[in-house]
């Protein structure tokens, strides 16, 4: 289901996807999309994140590790972002509200994208 990004969620759902959204957004719009889906969220919400995931230094082949650098240094001057590394999106995750847990990551080997599972664990 399609929904304005900013704008408040108001569909309860067991989970919720987004698919290359936040890598042409810097992390003040992230937090604010990510913050916007909390009306709608209950204990046990997932959020289910695909995107390209930064690898760390020397971690995959030069190529590889070239073209992601590329891709980060084009959000950069394109649209003010950045492709996120695990640390990154975690971080992020934790800013728009602690209640979001990180589950895992799932990169098929030879993927350019990755799916990461946050839960929102409110108390």
């Amino acid at each position: 289901m399609a929904h304005e990004l900013f704008d408040q969620q108001n569909v309860q759902a067991d989970v919720y996807f987004f698919r290359w959204v936040f890598h042409n957004w810097s992390d003040k719009y992230c937090v604010r999309i990510l913050r916007a889906q909390i009306p709608a969220l209950r204990r046990g919400s997932r959020l289910l994140v695909q995107e390209s995931l930064m690898p760390e230094t020397t971690s995959v082949c030069c190529g590889a590790e070239r073209s992601s650098r590329s891709m980060d240094i084009e959000m950069a001057y394109i649209f003010n972002s950045k492709e996120r590394t695990l640390p990154e999106w975690k971080l992020l995750f934790k800013e728009a509200d602690p209640a979001f847990v990180f589950v895992d990551v799932i990169q098929p080997k030879g993927s350019a994208l990755a799916i990461l599972e946050f839960v929102w664990e409110m108390i």
